[in-house]
């Protein structure tokens, strides 16, 4: 910018043409000093001359605004204003002429179509301040000023808008002739939009005319087919035409340098004002404000002066009709990205204000959980960046999100976690299988970067000592702890059998009921292995000679637990109960054991894993969303790993706004500190010192009077029926 500082010359003729009594300078070298006296009487008002363009100031536009401007500067520092209306482009000179013989300090030209006369005028009448708006010329006499505009910022907060808004994830823009100022306002809505959307298609075209409506519309319904849901046009009256045809489509549109809802809708009585999301505002009337104020105080200068963001020259309209529409998240989002512009906290040209996140998943191994997982924080971050992204320090921040896949086996993960902190995230959603999460650990630890696993369920994941890690999900061994420890301590009995299956990958179970129930005082009686269900008869004769109180048996086949049990009471064990390690959240597993065990089942105790999908109280929500989503791998497949995965990115979110910081260091202490989450699993309560979720996520199940009831976590003794109404987590 060139701007050219007013000299002692400059400002004594303005003090001179001002004030009806110059104060006298008197040297007085005979007494080796000077002295200086003088008299004033009270000054003159200034006096300005607004000149308008060919619009007039019922344009409702440049003229109308800096008409608003000069009555302000009228009523708030006693100034004397004067229009001069301009019908047509012949008038420009003489009215700027006249404005200057009729003794303005100030004339105002509206418009850059001025730009030859007020050159001509200012040249011509040096006595007389000029100031012009929206134009930019190669040189300025000392008494002439440009007021400027940030046409960058207000198409960037413009391009933000759309940019949340669309549900198309297209939006257009139509230009004028490709000069600066257009260029700046549709690069700058570029820009804001891919921001605020990075999914968006920004379609843009140059219609090389300002005055030529009908072309606008044509241009705005080729974008319309080709899925715009979103019109803004810096053309002109191209641009009007544009924007009209756009909300009368029952597409958004935004206008351009005034209010479109009064300058071209006419405060709504034009159809299609409804659909008139906001318009990129110039504030001519702040600019023609400010300008007179430095007139009246001495201060005006030549040259180009920029209004900003900063300086309140630019901005977005008011939504009128349009904001029971827009959402408050969007409302907020927009304005904290205009303060984080005005402050210098957002480079709109610089790289988007991002934070991002990754999310660790078995996209290959088991890409039916895998996937899920991966595409509930997906969600999660659409939803966040939906309703406008992170509030940071007063700043605008939105989430972006890369996707590793860790191969279900810690070598993978470890190269996962490798990728995922390479791209920069501040903390990660993963990873799917215990073991990638235990080669990733250590790689997180040293980074300082927190993993929250929505699946990884092996107890050493967390018992690495990492202060990183972090799981959302239960761990494996609670549950068989919970319940060998219940059976001990609160129910006193004293004298346990284990049956395991040969080869059953959770005979895992059995070791910790074993450590557990001895670690308590109990006795192990027998510790027997099976092949298969055929050996239970012979089996169950040699431990009942052992006088068994209990009988622990670990098993994800309801069917084949109930028959266990149903085999012991044939052989007289009615009274020995049978605790049963189910090793999944699934309810048929019990209806499962019921229906085979008969009533065998009375006195019964079953461990139930992680959490039940119709026990989730956000679970019903979360599937619409999911469903609705369309996600192109495994978008029908939403199993409860997925609403584990959610949470943990919604609680990585949470911590990001309380930490209001973007070190991982920070975030990780702010998930760590977790104390209260409402999320689709349940209420959580934070982690522990492992960084293990509580609440753990699993319940122990009674079966009496002949059906299974839930007597942990519950409070009250209810049966499994009536869990899901009892409001309990």
């Amino acid at each position: 910018m060139n701007t050219v500082h007013l000299g002692f010359r400059g400002t004594m003729v303005r003090l001179a043409r001002r004030w009806g009594l110059v104060v006298a300078l008197v040297a007085l070298a005979a007494l080796g000093g000077a002295v200086a006296a003088g008299a004033g009487v009270q000054a003159d008002p200034v006096k300005v001359g607004l000149v308008t363009d060919e619009a007039t100031l019922a344009d409702m536009g440049w003229n109308w605004l800096a008409y608003q401007g000069l009555l302000r500067a009228e009523a708030d520092l006693g100034v004397v204003g004067t229009v001069y209306t301009s019908t047509s482009s012949a008038d420009y000179e003489p009215n700027l002429q006249q404005c200057a013989t009729d003794g303005n300090d100030l004339c105002l030209a509206v418009g850059f179509l001025m730009t030859a006369a007020v050159s001509n005028t200012a040249a011509s009448y040096a006595a007389t301040d000029f100031a012009l708006v929206d134009a930019v010329l190669d040189h300025y006499p000392d008494n002439l000023r440009s007021m400027i505009f940030a046409e960058d910022e207000a198409g960037y907060l413009a391009g933000t808008l759309a940019g949340l808004m669309t549900a198309s994830d297209v939006v257009g823009e139509i230009g004028g002739w490709p000069v600066p100022p257009v260029v700046r306002f549709v690069e700058g809505y570029r820009h804001g939009v891919l921001c605020a959307n990075p999914s968006a298609t920004v379609l843009i075209s140059y219609t090389n005319d300002f005055a030529n409506p009908d072309l606008g519309a044509q241009v705005a319904q080729e974008m319309i087919a080709q899925g715009a849901d979103v019109i803004f046009a810096p053309a002109g009256g191209t641009g009007t035409g544009a924007v009209l045809t756009a909300t009368q489509s029952a597409v958004w549109g935004i206008g351009v340098d005034s209010d479109y809802y009064y300058s071209v809708f006419d405060g709504g009585a034009v159809a299609g004002a409804g659909y008139l999301l906001s318009s990129a505002m110039k504030r001519v009337d702040n600019a023609v404000y400010d300008t007179i104020a430095d007139e009246v105080n001495g201060a005006f200068t030549s040259g180009e002066v920029l209004y900003d963001l900063a300086a309140q020259g630019v901005g977005l309209a008011p939504f009128h009709e349009a904001e029971p529409f827009v959402p408050l998240g969007v409302q907020n989002a927009l304005d904290r990205v205009s303060y984080g512009i005005a402050h210098g906290l957002i480079d709109i040209w610089g790289p988007c204000p991002v934070i991002t996140i990754g999310v660790g998943a078995s996209l290959s191994v088991i890409p039916d959980i895998g996937w899920p997982e991966a595409n509930a924080v997906q969600l999660a971050v659409d939803e966040v960046n939906g309703s406008g992204g992170i509030g940071i320090g007063g700043s605008n921040y939105w989430l972006h999100l890369v996707t590793a896949d860790d191969g279900c086996n810690p070598g993978q993960g470890a190269v996962a976690a490798q990728t995922l902190l390479d791209a920069g995230s501040v903390a990660v959603v993963g990873y799917t299988c215990s073991g990638a999460s235990h080669g990733a650990g250590a790689l997180h630890s040293a980074a300082g970067v927190a993993m929250i696993s929505p699946s990884s369920t092996g107890p050493f994941v967390t018992e690495q000592g990492y202060a990183t890690t972090f799981r959302v999900i239960t761990r494996d061994d609670r549950p068989a702890q919970k319940l060998a420890a219940y059976l001990r301590a609160s129910v006193g009995l004293e004298r346990a059998a284990i049956i395991e299956l040969d080869g059953f990958w959770g005979n895992w179970a059995t070791d910790v009921v074993s450590e557990t129930f001895t670690a308590l005082g109990g006795t192990i009686t027998s510790r027997r292995t099976i092949a298969s269900s055929d050996e239970f008869t012979a089996t169950l004769t040699a431990i009942q000679a052992e006088a068994p109180d209990v009988i622990f048996y670990a098993d994800d086949n309801g069917d084949r637990a109930g028959l266990l049990s149903l085999v012991a009471d044939g052989l007289g064990m009615g009274d020995v109960s049978i605790a049963w390690t189910t090793l999944t959240a699934d309810k048929a597993v019990l209806d499962a054991y019921a229906a085979r065990a008969g009533s065998a089942a009375e006195g019964d105790y079953a461990a139930m894993f992680y959490r039940s999908e119709e026990d989730m109280p956000g679970y019903g929500a979360f599937y619409a969303a999911y469903q609705a989503a369309g996600f192109p791998n495994y978008g029908d497949v939403v199993p409860s790993y997925a609403a584990f995965a959610y949470d943990a990115a919604r609680i990585v979110v949470a911590a990001i706004e309380r930490a209001q910081s973007t070190d991982p260091a920070d975030i990780r202490d702010a998930i760590a500190a977790t104390a209260v989450f409402r999320g689709v699993v349940g209420l959580y309560h934070g982690f522990d010192a492992k960084g293990d979720v509580i609440p753990q996520w699993f319940w122990l199940v009674h079966h009496t009077n002949g059906q299974w009831r839930v007597f942990y976590p519950a409070r009250v003794y209810l049966p499994l029926a009536l869990k899901a109404f009892s409001g309990l987590p």
